[in-house]
């Protein structure tokens, strides 16, 4: 059975979720004993000035300019800070929701399960006139061919009834796919580019360097960027 368990790892935004304001606490801390350090030394310099040569109206603005810059940039970075661990936590919901889906990425694979179906994709960098999907097993034997006519450039979905060339039911399991597309003008056949996709169930989802990655049955890290359609 697929696990619906979310996997951390040591840099895991997911703690977002469960801290406090510790952080802005240590920043206005900071801010503040910063004031405090500047309005002590300030007043210092005004006890110990000269009588005869005392400082002068703009010395103490240029002073009092320089500690307000400090204490804005120290807040500044602590409310960007604050927005940032927020959009971690929303990223860390939002990845969580999807276990127990089913993303379609980069690859070839399809999962066919007893009784069931198994669905595929393709991009076509063009329209294609023909487009050819050969299914095979895990030896490479060719189990079945799909073929599809005027399919437009994009994202297109495909549905294996599991069954093989003489409409015999397989076993369920993995098998793997090719794609082939054409277009056919004054009697020449070119080629279209295409790029196979595997519709795969999302068993987790882990963090990696900052970054959230769905986990496939195979074991399969795939960045959620990565992901073409969800379902």
């Amino acid at each position: 059975m697929a696990s619906s368990s979310v996997t951390s790892t040591s840099n895991n935004p997911y703690s977002v979720l469960n801290t406090g304001s510790s952080a802005s606490s240590s920043s206005a801390t900071s801010s503040e004993s910063i004031q405090n350090r500047f309005l002590t030394l300030l007043t210092t310099q005004l006890k110990a000035q000269d009588p005869l040569n005392p400082m002068e109206n703009n010395e103490i603005t240029s002073q009092m300019a320089q500690i307000s810059q400090v204490s804005g940039l120290e807040n500044l970075s602590t409310m960007i800070n604050s927005l940032l661990q927020s959009q971690y936590g929303t990223q860390s919901l939002l990845a969580a929701s999807l276990v127990g889906k089913t993303a379609m990425i980069d690859g070839n694979t399809l999962t066919l399960t007893e009784g069931g179906t198994a669905q595929g994709g393709v991009i076509l960098d063009a329209a294609a006139k023909n487009l050819a999907i050969t299914v095979k097993n895990s030896s490479g034997e060719v189990i079945d061919t799909l073929t599809m006519s005027d399919v437009k450039a994009g994202l297109t979905t495909f549905d294996w009834d599991g069954t093989d060339k003489d409409g015999n039911p397989v076993a369920a399991g993995n098998y793997t796919f090719s794609v082939a597309a054409t277009n056919v003008s004054g009697g020449k056949t070119t080629t279209v580019a295409t790029q196979s996709l595997s519709n795969q169930h999302v068993d987790a989802v882990v963090w990696d360097k900052g970054s959230p990655y769905i986990v496939t049955p195979q074991g399969e890290r795939v960045a959620i960027a990565n992901i073409v359609q969800l379902s």
